[in-house]
């Protein structure tokens, strides 16, 4: 982490007011948006592609996770609902609104891996990944964890 540098409350609380934090040093550790008088900030991943988790959370068999997806994208974030190894729901902050609302509606009651097998790699104008490949990468995430 940069010298000097220290988030305002710990990396697993990752949304912080406006104006609580000062990101003016542009750490080379953390990513930061600025949405809504929001900051939303996030450790820095080694591939400039990958998804961060930022909440996981099981309850009545129900897994919900949400990820940071990678500044490439036009979505900033991807909420998932999982059974087991089935998809409850899916649902994307911003991006191209129609397109991530299909994505969610096409995965819904689908298995993580075929998700993955039909997601994964997809790009967007050349960016080397895309909103449906950031899925596929926490979902892959989600398997892992």
């Amino acid at each position: 982490m940069s010298e000097g540098f220290e988030p305002p409350v710990p990396f697993s609380t990752p949304v912080f007011e406006a104006g609580s934090f000062n990101h003016s040093d542009n750490s080379p550790d953390w990513d930061c948006k600025y949405t809504k008088k929001t900051y939303l900030c996030a450790k820095r991943q080694s591939n400039m592609y990958d998804v961060t988790l930022i909440s996981d959370i099981t309850n009545g068999g129900v897994r919900r996770t949400a990820f940071r997806t990678c500044a490439v994208v036009c979505s900033e974030q991807i909420d998932i609902e999982t059974e087991g190894d089935v998809i409850k729901s899916v649902q994307y902050t911003r991006g191209c609104h129609g397109n991530t609302q299909g994505i969610a509606k096409l995965c819904q009651g689908m298995k993580i891996d075929d998700v993955i097998a039909r997601l994964d790699g997809i790009d967007c104008k050349g960016r080397g990944t895309s909103c449906p490949d950031q899925l596929a990468r926490a979902l892959k995430q989600l398997k892992q964890q």
